[in-house]
């Protein structure tokens, strides 16, 4: 039981990285082809 919810806490936080990367990583594309770098 303890293993069960450990797994879904993992995939809990893959899906949060995931919706930030998604999020995050556009403006920081975006910012960087601004700024140059």
């Amino acid at each position: 039981m303890k293993s069960e919810t450990k797994m879904w806490s993992m995939i809990g936080l893959l899906l949060i990285d995931g919706i930030i990367l998604e999020i995050v990583y556009p403006y920081s594309v975006i910012g960087s082809l601004a700024t140059g770098f």
